[in-house]
């Protein structure tokens, strides 16, 4: 093997480099002492920025996840529609909230209410669409359905004409 051909030489470093990476992949990182932390209440606001990378984030509740809907099966009927999900509350401040809060957090919590009324409505169209797109589903597998029984019909006659040349 020649050394000193330049595309074998950066072969051998690419190796030696992607071995390393794998290698740094695969093993433990040192163990590092445990220290007790002293647990830390923190305040805030939630319309105001949120607080630097050292302080604990706050738990955001998250919505309940959307389901979809079951499968329709033969026994059910074609037309039948999924019911729809109640629809998702807009939050608002009380006026004594509205009234502590600073022109600032006033103007952030007016834009978060507004994004969040956007996003409602965004879910809203798309659960429509979903349901849409559901009942066109019904009705080309039910139509399908129909094609296919049709097919096997076909069949059945040819085969039965293939006999009778026969």
């Amino acid at each position: 093997m020649p050394t000193k051909d330049p595309i074998t030489i950066v072969g051998l470093l690419a190796t030696i480099m992607l071995a390393t990476g794998a290698a740094m992949l695969y093993l433990p990182p040192e163990l590092q002492p445990l220290q007790p932390q002293k647990p830390q209440i923190v305040f805030s606001s939630p319309f105001k920025d949120p607080a630097p990378a050292k302080v604990p984030a706050q738990v955001v509740a998250q919505p309940p996840p959307i389901t979809p809907a079951p499968p329709v099966t033969p026994a059910q009927p074609a037309a039948a529609t999924p019911p729809a999900p109640p629809p998702l509350a807009l939050p608002s401040l009380s006026d004594t909230e509205l009234a502590e809060l600073t022109p600032a957090e006033r103007e952030h919590y007016n834009n978060m209410r507004q994004s969040l009324q956007q996003v409602l409505q965004q879910v809203e169209t798309l659960t429509q669409a979903n349901a849409d797109l559901q009942q066109t589903i019904e009705q080309s597998s039910a139509k399908n359905e129909q094609l296919d029984s049709e097919i096997d019909k076909l069949r059945a006659n040819q085969g039965e004409t293939g006999a009778a040349q026969q």
